[in-house]
């Protein structure tokens, strides 16, 4: 018996109703006319609705057969808008809203021209890692920037400081070496064998075998609900009791109609990062 079959007839039992009457499928499909016709949203409350119109004496495959017409005519302009960026709110105005002369302005190039060697402000080095002439101190380069003095250069002291500067501080959000991504929380935390839901991140990880990982989206591919548990080798939705395989999230249990779409995770230091 599935989660889908165990909870109906739990719930049948408890509110006092024969199992047999609970038309699970045509319920389902319902949802999911609704769901992709009109908004997520409005495929529970019309299960509702319908429910209430059932006792009252309508036939439910009439009621249900109605509301999927109704829902596949429903006009898509009546449909919920898309989720629009708003302003940051910084305080800055937005490029479009700034003066045409504002918008058109730009810095103007510098026009000092670089020294060249045997000029006043430049001294050459020499040394078997000196490739050019270099400007004394004060002296500016054709960008506009400033050189220091090569007095206190050497050759150990140019190769540490190219050292240092190609290994450079790690950016927000790196972890080790060229790896920048959302750190998940402990790899230890996924059982063998099971996995763990991410909620806020919409990431279920899995660990089939011991140290394979595998990540999947959270999201149920039938009406988007977020998966609640990893149990027996499956993925297991609460809505409509779609599961999926923890080791490559395909479809154990519909109505889901195709597998989980994998996500790109990796194990530094002991912590599972969502790249």
């Amino acid at each position: 018996m599935s989660t889908l079959e165990q909870w109906t007839a739990t719930v049948c039992a408890d509110l006092g109703l024969d199992p047999a009457a609970a038309d699970t499928m045509t319920v389902l499909d319902l949802a999911r006319d609704v769901a992709h016709g009109v908004a997520r949203p409005a495929a529970p409350l019309t299960a509702y609705l319908v429910g209430v119109a059932v006792g009252r004496g309508l036939a439910l495959p009439d009621a249900a057969g109605r509301i999927s017409a109704l829902a596949a005519s429903w006009p898509r302009e009546t449909q919920e808008p898309q989720e629009t960026r708003e302003p940051a709110e910084s305080g800055a105005p937005d490029k479009d809203q700034l003066p045409e002369r504002w918008r058109s302005r730009r810095c103007p190039r510098s026009r000092r021209r670089p020294l060249q060697v045997g000029q006043p402000g430049y001294r050459t080095l020499t040394g078997p890692n000196t490739q050019a002439a270099m400007p004394s101190s004060g002296a500016m380069s054709g960008s506009g920037g400033m050189h220091s003095s090569p007095r206190s250069a050497t050759p150990g002291s140019a190769r540490r400081g190219a050292s240092r500067s190609a290994k450079g501080k790690p950016k927000k959000g790196a972890m080790g070496a060229n790896v920048t991504g959302t750190v998940l929380g402990a790899a230890a935390e996924i059982p063998v064998g099971g996995g763990k839901i991410y909620t806020t991140a919409k990431v279920v990880v899995t660990q089939p075998a011991r140290g394979q990982y595998e990540a999947f989206s959270a999201v149920c591919t039938h009406v988007g609900c977020i998966m609640s548990a990893v149990a027996n080798g499956t993925i297991d939705c609460p809505c409509h009791g779609s599961q999926f395989k923890i080791t490559n999230g395909a479809v154990v249990t519909g109505p889901a109609p195709s597998p989980l779409p994998r996500k790109q995770i990796k194990i530094v230091n002991g912590k599972v990062i969502l790249l």
